[in-house]
């Protein structure tokens, strides 16, 4: 706890001397700060619409289709062949569209993190706690 203190410490203290040597007022920063935020959040959204619009499609298009959702193994990390027409569908798509690529390539990631977690927990004895916050498991994909 002690370290995390101190490395915080440090960490503003930097800030606050690169503020000071640009001669840049601490409101100035803070504003330049809060206009960052508000437009990586802003894309981060529209980047999500993106992706929900075509996943919305894709169970459109399996509906009109009458073709089933679901198969086998539902999971991007999964060694199985055919994990249902839903994934397949969208595994398709991402060779052609880089916003579902970028998503799928995200969610993949985000599941090998949380089962090298969860590996890292058990083997201490630790149980698994779940990261929480806005957006920190959207995935669109899930049953």
């Amino acid at each position: 706890m002690e370290n995390h203190k101190k490395s915080a410490a440090h960490a503003n203290a930097k800030v606050a001397e690169v503020v000071f040597l640009q001669e840049k007022t601490i409101a100035l920063s803070l504003g330049l700060q809060e206009q960052e935020e508000a437009a990586r959040r802003k894309m981060e959204v529209n980047n999500n619409q993106n992706v929900m619009t075509r996943v919305v499609d894709t169970i459109i298009f399996l509906g009109k289709q009458g073709l089933a959702l679901r198969g086998h193994r539902e999971s991007l990390t999964s060694e199985v062949v055919n994990t249902g027409n839903f994934l397949e569908l969208l595994k398709l798509l991402s060779a052609y569209d880089v916003t579902i690529c970028d998503h799928l390539q995200k969610v993949r990631e985000q599941h090998e993190a949380l089962a090298m977690a969860k590996i890292g927990a058990q083997s201490r004895g630790n149980s698994t706690k779940q990261v929480k916050g806005r957006g920190s498991k959207l995935s669109f994909l899930s049953n």
